[in-house]
């Protein structure tokens, strides 16, 4: 039990450190404690997700490597995967795709959720119902999106291809670094 204590703590320091070069905050560098769990760190990296995508920050092989398939999958979290995810199961209200993913997200009903796409993911999102779907592109990802009956679908672009039908919002944004 002591070596995954020590573990879990070498893991948030290293982390920690790489973001504290990065530029992280005076705030979040006051927040993140020394011994953060592997659950904390995953939500550390959902919450700023913006600072961890501006940085490319962590790669995804060092995700890969230090956290396993179901543990990020049970945060959103997806690297390198076929995905089929409906509105029936039970998902996080922030999905983060990176590397090649490819598949379908389906929801309906009053599903809400946040979507983020990074490197060259190949996914089909369908919004359905009354629906409100956020969708935030980069690098090389291509996406299908589709809204149908009453849902929306907001896509920010920072990068990658989009093709778009239904009630669809469009907006451009700066090309994210790293």
């Amino acid at each position: 039990m002591f070596k995954e204590l020590f573990k879990k703590k070498t893991l948030s320091d290293r982390l920690k450190g790489e973001a504290i070069s990065l530029g992280l905050c005076q705030q979040w560098q006051g927040e993140w404690r020394d011994n953060s769990t592997r659950d904390e760190l995953a939500e550390k990296f959902i919450r700023g997700i913006d600072f961890a995508t501006k940085h490319n920050w962590p790669s995804p092989e060092f995700i890969k490597k230090n956290f396993e398939p179901e543990f990020r999958r049970r945060w959103g979290v997806y690297i390198d995967e076929e995905v089929a995810i409906t509105s029936q199961q039970t998902e996080p209200s922030v999905l983060v795709f990176l590397g090649k993913n490819e598949g379908t997200l389906e929801f309906g009903g009053f599903d809400s959720k946040d979507i983020y796409v990074r490197h060259q993911g190949k996914l089909r999102i369908v919004a359905a119902g009354k629906s409100i779907v956020r969708v935030t592109t980069y690098d090389d990802v291509e996406i299908d999106a589709e809204a149908i009956d009453d849902a929306r679908i907001f896509i920010y672009h920072h990068g990658g291809k989009v093709r778009m039908s239904g009630r669809v919002a469009y907006r451009e944004r700066e090309q994210a670094q790293g």
